[in-house]
């Protein structure tokens, strides 16, 4: 309770929870956090969370290159034994102080396993009112011609 005590006082700019990532198998952008940080999470009342995550240069300070603040949301999955999916589908014990990054989401944002990050909930972030998406290239073009009708499923259902 402390970590979201300290931050819901200075909103945001103050304590965050040091954690390591794991790589984890799910098929999402959403992120995991260890049972310890989604109990606090969990008592903001809000899902989902945005979470603030910076990577830590090697003497443990969070690095002011600008390509290492990340912002990502965690939906309320718990991650129970690092290197596995969320869930609990795995079973398995702690993953105390872990962040569970979907494997693809890791690469596109270049973290790796066994990075240490600080993270901490934004409190202020405004719904989006529109998202715009957009193929960049021809062979993108076909594949969203070819699945018109998932996808129409997916965004708009």
């Amino acid at each position: 309770m402390e970590l979201i005590e300290s931050i819901s006082r200075s909103n945001g700019s103050s304590r965050m929870a040091r954690l390591t990532v794991t790589l984890i198998s799910e098929r999402s952008n959403w992120v995991s956090v260890s049972k310890p940080l989604a109990n606090q999470l969990f008592d903001l009342n809000i899902l989902p969370v945005v979470l603030q995550i910076r990577v830590l240069d090697g003497a443990g300070l969070p690095s002011k290159q600008p390509q290492h603040t990340h912002h990502v949301a965690w939906t309320g999955d718990t991650i129970h034994f690092p290197g596995v999916g969320a869930h609990g589908r795995s079973g398995g014990g702690g993953g105390g102080g872990t962040l569970g990054v979907p494997s693809t989401l890791a690469a596109a944002l270049g973290l790796r396993a066994g990075t240490q990050v600080q993270a901490a909930p934004l409190l202020d972030v405004p719904p989006a009112t529109s998202v715009e998406v957009e193929p960049v290239g021809e062979s993108d073009w076909e594949v969203v011609e070819a699945n018109a009708g998932f996808l129409e499923d997916q965004l708009l259902g």
